[in-house]
C-alpha cells in the first residue's frame, strides 16, 4: 500500500485546510511515557552503542534497526498542477491577450452583448422565461462563472437556435428589455467561436470526467487539443485568429513542457489503452528514448533487494516506477496535472 498514493491535485488548498481545522483532532503521541532526566549511573539507552552494527542483535534477542534510510527516503507527494485549472487559465488569462487586437475586440463585443442580452432577460424573470421557451421551444443555457464550460455550451445552443430558426430569435420580445438582431456577421462570429473554443472544452471535460482521470491520458489529450486547433488554423478564420494565436501560445506556455517530461511520457506509454500509440503521433523523437526508459524502470523493479537498509536507494526508484505505473493506469485525482 505503500506505493498506491503517488498524487493529489486540488484547485485551492484552502478547503483542505478549513476542513482539517474544523473536523481535525488533537492526538496527543507517546502516551504514558514519564520524563526522565539524563543520569549517567542509569543504564538505558544514553549507554547503548552507537557505533554497533545495527543488524546484530543482542543477547536477549533485541535486534536494534538503523531508521537513517527509511527516514531520507521521501514520503511526500510531489507538486502536480491541476490539468484542468491550467486549461482553465488558458481559455480565460491567456485567452484574453486576443482583445489587444481592435477588430477582434470589437466584433467579440458586438455579438456577445446581444446574446448577454437575452441570457439575463431569461435569468432575471421567469415570465420573460416562459414567453422565450414558449418562442423558441426550447430553454436557454445561462453561463455560469462557477462551470469552466458554461460560456461555450451557451454559444453552442445558441448557435443551434440562430441557425434553424433565427427569425424566432429575433422575435423574442420583452417590454423592459429592448433586444437587437443578430446580423450575418455576428453568426458568423459565434460560429467560428464554437470552432475554436469546443477542441479545449472537450479537453476540460475529458481530464475532468470520471472516464479518463489518469495522469497517462492527459499528454494525449494536450496533443490532440493542439493538433485540433491547428487543424483549425488551415481554416483562416475571419474573426477568431487572434484568439486561436492566443489559446495555442497559452496552452504551450502552461503545459507545452509536460509533452517533454520523461515522468509524463511514461505514464502515458505504461497506460494500457495508450501504450506509445500517441507518442508516436505527437512526438516520434522521444519514442526511443521512452522504450529505453520503459525497458530500465521495469528491470529495477523487477528486482528485490533483501535488507531495507541496504534497499534504500533501489526502493526510492521502485517508488518512482511504480508512481509511473500506477499513475499511467490509476486514478490520479482530477487529472489534474
Amino acid at each position: 500500500m505503500l506505493d498506491k498514493v503517488t498524487r493529489t491535485t486540488t484547485d485551492n488548498s484552502k478547503n483542505f485546510v478549513t476542513a482539517f481545522m474544523q473536523f481535525g483532532t488533537e492526538i496527543e503521541l507517546l502516551l504514558d511515557i514519564p520524563e526522565t532526566t539524563a543520569d549517567p549511573d542509569v543504564e538505558g539507552v544514553a549507554d547503548m552503542d552507537l557505533d554497533m552494527d545495527p543488524e546484530a542483535g543482542d543477547e536477549n534477542g533485541v535486534w536494534y534497526i538503523s531508521v537513517d534510510a527509511i527516514l531520507d527516503e521521501s514520503s511526500g507527494l510531489g507538486l502536480m498542477k491541476c490539468a484542468v485549472h491550467s486549461f482553465n487559465l488558458v481559455a480565460s488569462v491567456n485567452a484574453n491577450k486576443a482583445l489587444d487586437s481592435t477588430s477582434f475586440k470589437s466584433a467579440n463585443k458586438k455579438a456577445m452583448s446581444k446574446a448577454q442580452r437575452l441570457w439575463n432577460l431569461k435569468s432575471r424573470s421567469t415570465v420573460a422565461a416562459d414567453s422565450i421557451l414558449e418562442t423558441l421551444k426550447r430553454r436557454l443555457v445561462i453561463p455560469n462563472i462557477n462551470r469552466w464550460n458554461s460560456t461555450h455550451d451557451s454559444v453552442v445552443v445558441f448557435n443551434n437556435l440562430l441557425e434553424k430558426n433565427r427569425g424566432a430569435v429575433h422575435r423574442v420580445n420583452y417590454p423592459q428589455v429592448k433586444l437587437q438582431t443578430f446580423t450575418d456577421s455576428d453568426v458568423g462570429f459565434l460560429t467560428e467561436y464554437a470552432q475554436v473554443v469546443s477542441h479545449v472544452a472537450k479537453a476540460f471535460d475529458k481530464i475532468q470526467g470520471k472516464d479518463q482521470a489518469y495522469l497517462g491520458s492527459l499528454l494525449p489529450t494536450v496533443a490532440a487539443t493542439i493538433e485540433k486547433l491547428n487543424e483549425v488554423k488551415l481554416k483562416h478564420l475571419l474573426y477568431w485568429s487572434p484568439l486561436l494565436g492566443a489559446i495555442l501560445t497559452g496552452i504551450a506556455k502552461r503545459l507545452g513542457l509536460l509533452l517533454q517530461d520523461l515522468e509524463y511520457q511514461l505514464t502515458t506509454a505504461f497506460h494500457p489503452k495508450v501504450h506509445l500509440f500517441r507518442l508516436e503521433q505527437y512526438n516520434t523523437t522521444q519514442v526511443n528514448r521512452v522504450t529505453n526508459a520503459m525497458e530500465t524502470v521495469v528491470k529495477i523493479a523487477l528486482k528485490r533487494p533483501k535488507g531495507r537498509a541496504a534497499a534504500a536507494p533501489a526502493m526510492r526508484m521502485r517508488k518512482k516506477i511504480s508512481s509511473a505505473i500506477l499513475l499511467g493506469s490509476g486514478r490520479a485525482g482530477a487529472t489534474g496535472h
